[in-house]
């Protein structure tokens, strides 16, 4: 045999070689990909499940919520309540809301939200005294577009946690077509992220289930004459929701951001003494002290007192006994009254 026939069978010998090795290979990856062989259980287990979050009562209007949310900083915004802006953004989406005069008759809202968010809030307008105390008993965070010089520096005394547009304007944003001051709206968003939230969870309110059905009246009204008729609020309660439906100068109180009519679990008259400020236009509704209280819930009127010892303190909900009165699970709106004969409260007697 020829050298050159040898040296070509040594090679044809090694190409055989590595071509068996190289198809043997395949073979097996084709049995591990399910093309030829059986297909190897891939499975690891069953799928695993999100962590499950801790589920607690939200402390200022009772839900069940993630412990995270419940825990959050509260936030605090003023808005309007003329005629002509009706209906404002976002008060259905508030845990709660305060309702009290400036002046003039006019009535403004102090909407809080905590556990819940909403992505248009206003017309926002400016702070008052007696909303910046009540603000600063939930540890809020405060939003409002200036004020007058008395709650401006009661913000100051009272180190009240302060959002104001003049100050944190990217937080706020004027709305194309709205005049002028009645066009600066929010988020909740933008709120939470204008400044870095103090971890301090708002003080609780207590809360109960609803009463049952057939143990709640068929209808119950409450009416309140702040001042003139384009301000006078009514509330009709619905035995079936166990709630109550807003009325403002004798029409159905919306939500502009989803048309849906204002209502409430609990509506909490507290008679507030108040006086206009010498020399000013502007009221001095007090907050500070306690003074009589009526909790209207599940179509009954439970009277106690409210106690709020200093600015920084809690607002607390005591009946007769000096015992915490439960309110229902749902949205809270507190009505700061001037005195009782402003409150008119009618619940149907039954038949038979």
């Amino acid at each position: 045999m020829s050298r050159t026939n040898s040296r070509f069978n040594r090679y044809f010998i090694i190409f055989i070689l590595l071509l068996s090795l190289t198809l043997t290979g395949l073979a097996c990856e084709r049995g591990k990909d399910g093309g030829i062989g059986p297909k190897p259980n891939t499975k690891s287990g069953k799928k695993k499940k999100p962590p499950k979050q801790d589920v607690v009562t939200a402390p200022l209007d009772g839900v069940k919520v993630e412990s995270r949310l419940a825990k959050r900083q509260a936030v605090a915004v003023m808005v309007e309540n003329l005629r002509s802006i009706r209906p404002q953004s976002g008060l259905s989406r508030a845990s709660m809301v305060v309702e009290g005069q400036t002046e003039g008759g006019i009535t403004r809202f102090m909407v809080v939200y905590q556990e819940k968010g909403a992505s248009k809030i206003g017309p926002v307008r400016s702070a008052r005294s007696h909303f910046v105390k009540l603000a600063k008993g939930l540890n809020a965070l405060y939003a409002h577009v200036g004020g007058s010089k008395f709650a401006l520096e009661d913000i100051k005394i009272y180190g009240v946690d302060d959002l104001n547009q003049f100050a944190y304007s990217s937080a706020f944003r004027r709305v194309k077509g709205v005049s002028a001051p009645h066009n600066v709206f929010t988020s909740t968003t933008l709120l939470r992220g204008a400044k870095k939230e103090r971890d301090i969870t708002p003080p609780s309110f207590s809360f109960k289930s609803d009463d049952p059905k057939e143990t709640r009246p068929q209808g119950q009204k409450v009416a309140i004459d702040f001042s003139f008729p384009n301000y006078a609020v009514t509330w009709d309660y619905d035995q079936k929701t166990n709630s109550y439906l807003r009325f403002n100068g004798g029409l159905a109180h919306k939500d502009a951001e989803n048309d849906s009519q204002l209502k409430a679990k609990n509506i909490l008259i507290m008679i507030t003494p108040t006086r206009q400020i010498p020399g000013t236009k502007l009221l001095d509704i007090v907050v500070t002290g306690s003074g009589r209280l009526q909790v209207i819930r599940d179509g009954i009127v439970i009277e106690g007192r409210w106690s709020k010892a200093t600015v920084s303190s809690p607002l607390r909900l005591l009946d007769n006994l000096g015992q915490d009165i439960p309110l229902n699970r749902g949205q809270v709106w507190f009505e700061l009254v001037p005195n009782a004969s402003k409150v008119k409260i009618t619940t149907p007697v039954p038949k038979g």
